[in-house]
C-alpha cells in the first residue's frame, strides 16, 4: 500500500486531497500547525509541530 505526507492537509483544499485519497485506499500522514475537521484514523496519522531554532 502507497503512504503519502500530505502538508497543510487540515486547511481547506488539504481536507478535500485527504479525504479523496483516503476514500482510495491510501495511508497518510497529515502534517498542520493546527487540528483541522479530519480526526486520526488507522490510515491517517496526524502530526503537528513547530521547527523552530
Amino acid at each position: 500500500m502507497d503512504r503519502i505526507f500530505v502538508t497543510g492537509g487540515s486547511g481547506f483544499i488539504g481536507t478535500h486531497l485527504t479525504e479523496s485519497l483516503l476514500s482510495r485506499g491510501f495511508q497518510l500522514s497529515n502534517y498542520d500547525l493546527k487540528a483541522g475537521r479530519i480526526r486520526q484514523t488507522k490510515k491517517l496519522k496526524l502530526l503537528s509541530f513547530t521547527l523552530s531554532s
